[in-house]
């Protein structure tokens, strides 16, 4: 489960004919106050997310217990965790998968006693703080034990 940062797009998409921009010239035409439209067909661009409300596609619901069936680790970073169906999404993994969770503050299964200070929760992780800064010291750390191997 990623939960992305909303400045961390990669890609827009053009809302109709699905045409690829680059994300530079996307966010230039945005920081002029102008809006953004497809060099194509002239369409509206919007980012590669999906907004609040808006449905989600069906390769979600066809693939979620499949693809959470396979996880070996579950990281859930910047998130509320209230909307659904991602609220719930934590629960699909194996029992034995560990859960962490990076964020600014507890939320879902990391929020209260079944998480903080419960000394037979054998794998839920909570890192509380900025994300980016904690993400940052964990690439860092994992880099520092690459070059150690």
């Amino acid at each position: 489960l990623f939960n992305f940062n909303h400045h961390l797009y990669i890609f827009a998409f053009a809302l109709i004919w699905n045409s690829v921009e680059d994300i530079s010239s996307y966010w230039a035409t945005i920081n002029a106050l102008k809006v953004p439209v497809c060099v194509k067909c002239g369409a509206l661009v919007a980012p590669d997310v999906i907004f609040f409300g808006e449905p989600l596609p069906s390769e979600f619901f066809e693939k979620k217990k499949a693809d959470f069936s396979k996880a070996n680790l579950l990281l859930v970073m910047g998130t509320s965790l209230v909307v659904y169906p991602f609220a719930g999404l934590a629960k699909l993994v194996d029992p034995l998968v560990p859960r962490v969770l990076i964020n600014n503050m507890r939320v879902g299964l990391w929020k209260g006693p079944q998480c903080e200070d419960n000394e037979n929760n054998y794998r839920d992780v909570a890192f509380i703080g900025d994300s980016d800064e904690i993400s940052q010291r964990f690439i860092s750390i994992l880099h520092q034990h690459q070059h150690q191997q």
